[in-house]
């Protein structure tokens, strides 16, 4: 994040998602979400999915502004 964007942190509605191999549905959820309200910022934390769940993300984040992605490299979730 850079200067700006942590400044307007507070003026937007957040949306979470943790995610675990969901590259078949992240996309349609993304599109969805910011179809609904364009006004969102929406932050994915994927649990190192190994069926590419960070590599749509990545991928929309050049259509979506407000669209971030944390990729935790640590053994948690729904990998246990």
């Amino acid at each position: 994040m850079n200067e700006q964007q942590i400044t307007t942190i507070g003026q937007k509605p957040w949306v979470v998602i943790p995610t675990y191999n969901e590259k078949v549905n992240i996309g349609l959820l993304i599109e969805r979400l910011f179809g609904t309200d364009n006004n969102l910022s929406i932050l994915i934390v994927d649990d190192s999915s190994p069926d590419g769940t960070a590599t749509v993300v990545k991928e929309l984040q050049n259509k979506y502004q407000h669209l971030y992605l944390l990729v935790i490299h640590v053994i948690f979730g729904f990998k246990n």
